[in-house]
Parts: C-alpha cells; sequence; structure tokens
C-alpha cells in the first residue's frame, strides 16, 4: 500500500475521494479543494475487490473524518457494484482518465492504459472551448 499523509494544513479542507476497482487492484486516492493529492494507494485485491475497498476505505477514515468527504466516485469494472452498494457515483473510466488527465497534465494527447484484462489508447483533442460549460457540462 502506498499512501501520502496529509499535512496539517490541509485537515480543514473538503476532500474527495477515486477509487478505480480493477481486475487486479484497488486504487484510491485523496484529494483537496485544489487538486493536491493527500493520499493515494494501490492494493493487490487478490479476487476480493469489494472487501479490498473496504480495507482501504478503512484506512483513510481513521485518520479523514467522513464529515470532510463532499464527494466520491468510483470507476474500474468493479465500480459499478460499488456504486451500486454505497450510492456513490460511477464514472466510465475512460471518462475518468480522460479527465483527469486534462486536469492534471493537459498537455497530454495521448494515453496508454494497460490494465488486469484489457488495453486501452485514448486520444486527446486540444481544448479550445472558453473554459464556459452548459448546463449539461458541454463546452461553450
Amino acid at each position: 500500500m502506498i499512501r501520502r499523509i496529509e499535512r496539517e494544513s490541509q485537515k480543514e479542507q473538503k476532500k474527495y475521494i477515486g477509487i478505480d476497482i480493477g481486475s487486479v487492484s484497488v486504487k484510491a486516492v485523496v484529494i483537496d479543494e485544489a487538486k493536491g493529492v493527500l493520499e493515494n494507494h494501490y492494493v493487490r485485491s487478490h479476487g476480493q475487490s469489494i472487501e479490498t475497498v473496504l480495507i482501504v476505505l478503512k484506512d483513510i477514515f481513521n485518520r479523514i473524518s467522513i464529515d470532510d468527504v463532499y464527494g466520491m466516485a468510483a470507476t474500474g469494472s468493479g465500480g459499478k457494484l460499488l456504486a451500486g452498494i454505497t450510492g456513490i457515483s460511477f464514472i466510465n473510466e475512460v471518462v475518468a482518465q480522460s479527465k483527469a488527465t486534462s486536469v492534471f497534465h493537459p498537455e497530454v494527447r495521448t494515453v496508454i492504459e494497460i490494465g488486469g484484462e484489457d488495453s486501452k489508447l485514448i486520444m486527446l483533442e486540444e481544448d479550445k472551448s472558453s473554459g464556459k460549460e452548459d448546463a449539461q457540462g458541454k463546452p461553450v
């Protein structure tokens, strides 16, 4: 398990948790309002993905109050199952990878993802929009 412990000055900030449940591992990240990574986790699931997610979340919530978490979403092959069980949002992994890449590395145009069961090639276009979105989240 890999993790980064939050700094003292960030204890009062809103936090968001993203969980990727793949066929071989569970990944989780805790970010702050400024999209800074506070913690990151990578744990092999050994075919027990939901049990592994519970262990990771318990670890996170031992340090972070659930009241400080303003959003949580899941992706990956087990993400829909977790979302159905917990009521959190499910986001398609290609959408999640594309959005994260455009936010954290806007200069990147190609993403190659090699997972436990499949591989993906994602080609990203440069965002030439005004930065504004309509009610459905589409650029205007």
